[in-house]
């Protein structure tokens, strides 16, 4: 009875063993199976690119034809062709760097030009412009067969090559602007307790300003302060240090439509001191601001494009014998923010007008955001009509704008504003995205008109109603740099 228990188990393990070496090659044609396709399906479908875009290099492939005397030129103007093709660059055929079948065999016959070992050599002799090359054909010129305008027999080649083409980042079709030295007036300027350095003074409004600008999403900056360190970098991948590919990123270097350049006229709070007769006591009181004269130059023609002097002055104080001074580097800070972005506004209101993007009865959506505009800022708008040509040179003069309302900005957002209109003068129904443009701030004092927030203190809100009316431009009108600094010390007298 055991044996024969022993002998069916026996034979259940035999059956169980041959089922899985049958199943042993579906098992391994699955695994295959399985690591094979992920595999391709990443080789066809690259994954879109996240955050900055900064451009890239691609390939791409094309078939083109070209003649010549000799089999090594056709060749040469087959790949001048698909370089033209590609990067819609014109280049003479006549140039040495595209001369690459010339250089790499002179007088070759058909039989080595089409080798391997030829499609290799003009990889390499192109430095990086081309990633792979073949020739797919090459006819020798018949006996009869000349070129009618030279009386010359052609060479006929056509080709097939994978040429290198940088891709521009979408941003490159920007106004591109270089922001230029800014001058100053003077060595060096007195703000409160600190005396600083003209350099200091207006490299920092230089940065601030390049910030600005490029937060603003209206134009490419461009930073001459680090050719030296991107040259290093063109250099690693000009002597072999990187992928014959990277090749195609250079001359894509871009240069600036316009050039922005200031000149800082005052920057500057300083204390006043005399001596009381009685008790030779000091009354001491500060007074000054800022002043900028700047002018955007178009590259091309040299045409001044902008030329405007902005100005804001800072509340003086009452001459006192309790003065504890002013803190300059705080006050000197908010003078420099306030001087870059009243150059900003100016620069978008010359060059990128602020609109009403949308419009939902009274509440509107503005183009702009960031440091363009400022919360709580009262802007006069206007509803653009038709274009205006001079009769006598036929230049245009712009377009009729006649007035609309007032916007308040209650919001600021990275690119956008949301706000509200007031004192509305005409009908609003009808009107298109873009129709209504904001101009200079009105003289109208925005805080007067809106609700003081709930997060300023009582005794704050009427000094800070007073300063943001104290200062003056001659474009917009900005809130005091350095305020707050100020009137903590007039508390203190």
């Amino acid at each position: 009875m055991n044996s024969v228990r022993w002998s069916a188990a026996l034979c259940v393990l035999m059956a169980l063993t041959a089922c899985d070496r049958k199943t042993e090659p579906g098992a391994g044609s699955a695994s295959s199976v399985a690591s094979t396709v992920p595999a391709a399906s990443s080789a066809s479908v690259r994954p879109s690119p996240v955050g900055l875009d900064v451009g890239g290099v691609k390939t791409v492939q094309v078939t083109t034809s070209g003649q010549g005397a000799t089999s090594a030129e056709a060749i040469d103007e087959a790949i001048r062709q698909a370089i033209l093709q590609v990067n819609g660059v014109a280049m003479s055929s006549n140039a040495a760097r595209y001369r690459m079948a010339s250089q790499v065999v002179a007088g070759a016959n058909s039989l080595s030009i089409e080798s391997d070992g030829f499609a290799q050599a003009m990889v390499q002799q192109s430095e990086g412009v081309l990633t792979s090359f073949r020739v797919l054909s090459l006819s020798e010129p018949s006996s009869g067969a000349s070129d009618a305008a030279a009386g010359k027999k052609q060479f006929t080649a056509t080709i097939e090559a994978s040429v290198a083409k940088f891709e521009a980042p979408a941003q490159a079709g920007k106004l591109k602007i270089v922001i230029g030295p800014i001058r100053t007036a003077s060595g060096s300027y007195q703000v409160g307790d600190r005396t600083l350095s003209a350099e200091q003074v207006r490299e920092t409004i230089r940065q601030d300003l390049m910030a600005a600008l490029g937060n603003s999403g209206r134009f490419i900056v461009l930073d001459r302060d680090v050719d030296d360190a991107l040259q290093s970098e063109m250099d690693l991948i000009a002597d072999g240090h990187a992928p014959t590919a990277e090749l195609a990123k250079r001359g894509q270097a871009m240069t600036a439509d316009v050039v922005w350049v200031g000149t800082i006229n005052q920057f500057a709070y300083t204390p006043h001191t005399r001596h009381l007769e009685t008790s030779d006591r000091p009354l001491v009181s500060y007074s000054g601001g800022w002043s900028l004269s700047h002018k955007l130059v178009n590259v091309a023609t040299r045409q001044v494009l902008l030329s405007d002097t902005l100005q804001g002055q800072l509340p003086a104080t009452a001459p006192t014998t309790l003065s504890r001074g002013v803190n300059g580097a705080q006050l000197a800070s908010e003078m420099r923010q306030t001087l870059a972005s009243s150059a900003l506004r100016s620069l978008l209101l010359r060059t990128f007008p602020i609109t009403i993007a949308s419009r939902d009865g009274h509440n509107v959506i503005l183009s702009q955001g960031g440091q363009s505009v400022a919360a709580g800022a009262r802007y006069q708008a206007v509803v653009l009509g038709p274009e205006v040509k001079d009769p006598q040179t036929g230049q245009s003069l712009g377009r009729v704008e006649n007035a609309c309302c007032e916007v308040v900005i209650d919001k600021v957002l990275p690119t956008m504003s949301q706000a509200h209109l007031e004192n509305i003068q005409i009908k609003l129904d009808g009107l298109q995205p873009g129709d209504i443009q904001l101009r200079e701030l009105s003289t109208r004092s925005a805080s007067a008109a809106s609700p003081t927030p709930a997060s300023a203190p009582r005794d704050e809100t009427p000094r800070k109603a007073k300063s943001s009316a104290s200062v003056k431009t001659s474009r917009a009108q900005a809130t005091a740099p350095g305020a707050d600094p100020v009137r903590r010390y007039e508390n203190d007298w």
